[in-house]
Order: structure tokens, then C-alpha cells, then sequence
């Protein structure tokens, strides 16, 4: 009976920040930016760090730009962003395959009221003539919210990884309290 109450105060003291977060509509980490500022199509597949799972994937037209957030771009994980660019909006031949590895960087943002803080990455698709194409990397950060003092921490809600954390810390708790 002692382990029981033991293990369901420690539960609650655990779970209940977790439960009283705040869920917004932005639980994604971050976003990756690409640009095309070429005068072809291309279509793009963000790719994990061993290129075995596509994040996202789509069409940019010449010159346009698209913000891929999905997924969960986190600050400081890898990802690999593909350009497959054609002729003639996408239906002529490719002409063209680049590939770059991309860092998402802390970045601060204002969500209403409050400023967060999440990964973000600009890579920018260019031609060096002919058929030669290769991407830049652009990390200016955007700046639509300077901080007073410490930033707020990203909300529990983008922490997912966490719950296997708490999920051991309960069963050694279970262990140590028979």
C-alpha cells in the first residue's frame, strides 16, 4: 500500500506540469525555409539525417519561396534538404539534383502575446550557369521579438521526447520503493 501511494504522488508530481502546460496550435519545433531564385521549378524533399524518412516534400516555383514546418524542425538537428529541379513548371526534363545539409538555429518568435523560441533554417536554391546549380545557406535569424531579460523555454507540448524520460524515472522509482 506504501509503494502504491508512493508511486501515484510521485506520478502526480511528475505529471501534473506536463498536464498543465499550455498546448498550443504551434507544437511543431521549428521550420526549414527554402527559396528559389532560379528561373526553374524544383521540387524539394526534406529529408532525417539518414535520409531514410521525407519530412516534407513539394513543388516551388521559380523565384518562390515555401516555409516547411510539418514536421519538427528542431534547433540543432540535422536534415538534408533535396532540390530536384526541371524545365517547363516541373512536366520537362531534370536538369538538375542538389543536395544540402541544414542546422536549424534557435530562433525567437512572437506567437500573441508571448515570444518563443523554435529552429529555423534558410537555405536558398541557386544557378552558378548552365545547368549548375547549389544551395546557400541564409541562418539570419528573424527578429520580430527581442527579448527583456531570459527568453521563455519552448512549452512542454514540443517536448514529446520527454515522456519516455518520465516513464523510466517512474520505473525506477518503482523499484527503489517495493
Amino acid at each position: 500500500m506504501r509503494r502504491l501511494v508512493f508511486v501515484l504522488l510521485a506520478s502526480l508530481i511528475l505529471f501534473v506540469p506536463i498536464l498543465m502546460a499550455p498546448l498550443p496550435a504551434r507544437a511543431n519545433t521549428g521550420v526549414i525555409e527554402t527559396v528559389n531564385g532560379t528561373k526553374y521549378w524544383m521540387w524539394v524533399t526534406v529529408y532525417n539525417l539518414g535520409k531514410t524518412i521525407q519530412h516534407d516534400y513539394g513543388a516551388v516555383d521559380a523565384g518562390a519561396n515555401r516555409t516547411w514546418g510539418r514536421c519538427c524542425y528542431s534547433a540543432g538537428s540535422y536534415y538534408y534538404v533535396r532540390a530536384e529541379i526541371k524545365t517547363n513548371n516541373g512536366h520537362g526534363s531534370k536538369i538538375g539534383d542538389t543536395t544540402i545539409e541544414v542546422v536549424p538555429v534557435l530562433a525567437r518568435k512572437k506567437f500573441g502575446n508571448e515570444c518563443e523560441v523554435y529552429g529555423y533554417a534558410r537555405v536558398v536554391l541557386l544557378n552558378s550557369g548552365g545547368h549548375h546549380f547549389y544551395w546557400k545557406r541564409e541562418d539570419q535569424t528573424p527578429s520580430e521579438c527581442l527579448f527583456k531579460g531570459k527568453p521563455h523555454p519552448p512549452s512542454m507540448a514540443q517536448h514529446a521526447h520527454s515522456v519516455p524520460v518520465l516513464t523510466t524515472l517512474l520505473s525506477v522509482i518503482w523499484w527503489l520503493f517495493p
